[in-house]
């Protein structure tokens, strides 16, 4: 590419393909820029944690290494940027998060085996609790590894929404986490129905930086009605965990 473009790496291995985009875009002599070129890597082995994530952290901080430390007689060479990692689901940790119930009708022995998970459909919505978008967890790997899950990074994926750019929030000590994708503004934060937190909300729509902002995407709850007389709002969407079905498609059984 003319100095832009992404590069796809489906098998990155030991992260070779990312250490070379990083190489490309390095500076010339002139002190030009040789390029703004971005990559995917996509790795399954055990490996990715130690090696491949590790290579890519140290050819951002510093070319040049000498026994496993950066070279501090040469002239920092790093690269500025930011490198977004994120493990992805399994089939079988889909699986094992299931909370499973019996279902309340017969089922037919030659009834394929994907129609099963019909019934479970609400059980996996209740594995998310949008009152408290930042501490939902689950079991994923091999060794049942329990982590967090990053319900706002997922539900921009789902969305499809551009990050333009991230913020955070602290009114005494109640965490707003907010991204901002053109003119539409997703917030998450804890809150229950009995917190109308509308001055919060009302006082980061009129941050300077969020200038322009006609829509908000808000979790769980929010008072829709003062939101739109003390702000410029065209458009409120409270996000709730049918937001998260966004992509999958529920085969039926033809009767």
């Amino acid at each position: 590419s003319e100095g832009k473009g992404i590069t796809l790496d489906f098998f990155a291995g030991s992260g070779t393909t990312g250490h070379a985009v990083l190489n490309l875009n390095k500076l010339n002599k002139s002190g030009k820029e040789k390029g703004q070129r971005k990559f995917i890597l996509v790795e399954m082995g055990d490996y990715f944690e130690s090696v491949l994530k590790e290579r890519i952290r140290r050819v951002m901080f510093s070319q040049n290494w000498k026994a496993g430390k950066p070279n501090g007689k040469k002239k920092p060479d790093g690269t500025v940027g930011i490198v977004k990692y994120q493990r992805l689901e399994q089939y079988e940790d889909i699986l094992n998060n299931l909370t499973t119930s019996s279902p309340d009708y017969d089922v037919k022995a030659e009834l394929p085996v994907k129609y099963l998970y019909r019934p479970e459909e609400q059980q996996i919505r209740l594995i998310m609790d949008m009152r408290i978008p930042f501490s939902n967890r689950i079991t994923y790997g091999k060794d049942s590894t329990e982590g967090t899950v990053d319900v706002l990074e997922t539900y921009c994926y789902l969305k499809g929404l551009p990050i333009h750019r991230r913020l955070r929030f602290d009114f005494a000590g109640q965490i707003y986490r907010v991204i901002q994708s053109g003119k539409r503004l997703v917030v998450f934060r804890n809150i229950t129905e009995e917190v109308d937190d509308t001055p919060q909300l009302l006082k980061i729509l009129a941050d300077k930086r969020l200038e322009g902002v006609t829509q908000l995407d808000v979790n769980y709850d929010a008072n829709q009605n003062a939101l739109r007389e003390g702000s410029d709002l065209r458009q409120i969407h409270i996000v709730t965990t049918s937001d998260f079905d966004t992509g999958a498609v529920w085969n039926t059984v033809e009767t």
